[in-house]
């Protein structure tokens, strides 16, 4: 995960049941690394901290079924990207990985299920 290792700030996102694991990784960093880290319901981050992105922000995105959010599909670069972030994506979405991030593809799962098979690989990064 060397692609957000020298961030200095964090940025995660996720939708619906994958938001709560985003606020707990952006808690941990908050915490355990004294970094600022920030936890976005996964349409936040399109319509909101566009502006503090660039190449010292490490974003992390829990991508989950039935599909993407429209602003991360494949057929467009992520924003974070267009701005020099890094972009880390937990993917249990079945979908193709999304060019320019570092895609990590998980088994696809719904609910807790979700939660479970994203939350274990989210600490091994932020450990």
């Amino acid at each position: 995960m060397i692609a957000i290792a020298s961030a200095t700030s964090y940025v995660l996102s996720g939708r619906v049941e994958l938001q709560g694991v985003a606020e707990s990784g952006a808690l941990c960093i908050m915490e355990l690394a004294r970094l600022p880290g920030l936890g976005l319901e996964g349409g936040q981050l399109r319509h909101g901290p566009m502006e503090m992105l660039s190449p010292a922000t490490g974003i992390v995105h829990a991508a989950g079924p039935p599909v993407l959010p429209p602003h991360w599909r494949p057929a467009s670069p992520p924003p974070a990207g267009q701005q020099g972030a890094p972009v880390v994506v937990f993917d249990i979405s079945g979908e193709a990985a999304i060019p320019d991030t570092l895609t990590v593809a998980l088994p696809r799962h719904e609910g807790m299920a979700a939660i479970l098979a994203v939350l274990p690989a989210l600490q091994a990064l932020l450990w």
